[in-house]
């Protein structure tokens, strides 16, 4: 049953409560001394969300449409001369560097661009998410 509340807090309750997870864990290393009333009372008083589970199952339906695809080359690591020769890592953007912390880099493979595959919900701390992933794609509009 404690692995259950942990899968629980992972699936269900999502990134609607950021810290339902910790609490889940916690609880379940605390089960050995006192009991799953506290985990179980948490959990069910947090706001519900599947949207990371309905996001990994959209990327597991993608990779299966599209096959393992290649990594753009940019946001390739080139630790060797072949690597840099081959142009891994050429025109690497640094997000942390700019001033609005967002490049304009590729991240994903031509066949994937434009797919988004997480989509939160307005429960809890998801609104939050939603709020800043619409911040980016204004960003995105305004900054071609």
């Amino acid at each position: 049953m404690r692995v259950d509340l942990v899968r629980f807090a992972s699936e269900n309750v999502g990134l609607a409560d950021i810290n339902s997870l910790n609490v889940a864990i916690n609880t379940f290393q605390a089960c050995k001394f006192i009991g799953t009333p506290e985990c179980v009372i948490y959990l069910d008083c947090t706001p519900k969300s599947n949207s990371v589970y309905v996001a990994q199952q959209e990327a597991e339906k993608a990779i299966k449409r599209t096959g393992n695809l290649p990594v753009p080359l940019q946001i390739r690591n080139a630790p060797t001369k072949l690597m840099k020769d081959l142009n891994y890592g050429k025109d690497y953007q640094y997000a942390q560097d700019a001033p609005d912390k967002l490049t304009n880099m590729k991240t994903m493979s031509p066949e994937l661009e434009g797919s988004q595959f997480y989509h939160p919900s307005e429960q809890g701390n998801e609104i939050r998410f939603k709020k800043r992933i619409e911040q980016i794609e204004a960003w995105h509009k305004k900054n071609g």
